[in-house]
């Protein structure tokens, strides 16, 4: 049996009635293997004032499967330093309502490398866009395509790495927003499947992100869907790399945008396409 300090000894591991009467002293005087020993119950017991006196040593001792336990009304009460003590693991095993129940603050402080898709889909829009670089792109390719896209900034979209953008479902790059498509870096273009962009999505396509195409990206864009605008902003080069298919697949109007010097440098089976 051990004791804690405080108003009076206190035995451990603890009754849930014992775990009520604890102060904030009490547990600033608790040791990690003693927080080790609390379970979802005695979490729930404590008051938000103990509750919050925990240090970061003595969240990282509490095991996942009480920290899973926790009510959404004692998840709320958590810091934001007892949220960046938890692990990764300890972070995954969290239940989405307890995810759902944080607070913005709370939810930047996440070890977003534990996160699970499950956890991600159950964030608001306004926890989502509190999401910071760093842990968007600390997601695990498994978690991504629990992200709702549509959600985020144009700010986290243009800080999104190469990776985590090549991990986005189809689904999640065809709810990104055109303002959100416009602010796509070269970069991420690149690593973006282009081709599931809509039509609306690819005419919010700005001039230099168009002449930005890598060579593949290039080949899956949906040609047919560039206004004439689009079309007349081309370099030579770029339209040089449409393929014949893609060409073909120009409207009217964006043919006729095209300068003597464009058309002619297409390919001969591109040209031949337009007629």
């Amino acid at each position: 049996m051990h004791t804690v300090s405080g108003a009076s000894a206190i035995s451990w591991p603890l009754t849930t009635t014992a775990a009520a009467s604890l102060t904030a002293a009490n547990v600033q005087a608790m040791t990690s293997a003693q927080a080790a020993t609390l379970n979802s119950a005695d979490l729930n017991a404590m008051s938000a004032a103990a509750f919050g006196a925990m240090s970061a040593v003595q969240i990282k001792a509490v095991t996942a499967s009480a920290l899973a336990g926790l009510s959404q009304t004692q998840a709320k009460n958590l810091t934001t330093t007892e949220i960046a003590a938890l692990t990764a693991s300890e972070t995954g095993a969290l239940t989405t309502d307890e995810i759902a129940a944080l607070s913005t603050a709370q939810v930047g402080a996440l070890n977003a490398a534990g996160l699970t898709a499950p956890q991600i889909g159950a964030l608001s829009s306004a926890q989502t866009q509190a999401l910071t670089t760093a842990q968007l792109n600390a997601l695990s390719a498994s978690a991504i395509p629990g992200l709702k896209a549509a959600s985020l900034t144009a700010t986290q979209i243009a800080s999104l790495s190469t990776a985590t953008v090549g991990a986005l479902t189809t689904a999640e790059i065809a709810a990104l927003s055109t303002a959100q498509v416009a602010s796509l870096n070269a970069a991420e273009l690149t690593a973006i499947d282009v081709g599931a962009f809509s039509t609306t999505q690819t005419q919010a396509l700005k001039a230099a992100q168009l002449n930005s195409l890598s060579s593949s990206a290039l080949s899956g864009l949906k040609a047919g869907s560039l206004t004439s605008a689009q079309v007349a902003a081309l370099p030579t080069a770029t339209l040089a790399g449409l393929a014949t298919a893609q060409v073909a697949a120009l409207t009217t109007s964006a043919v006729a945008a095209l300068t003597k010097t464009e058309a002619a440098s297409l390919s001969a089976g591109a040209a031949a396409a337009m007629t």
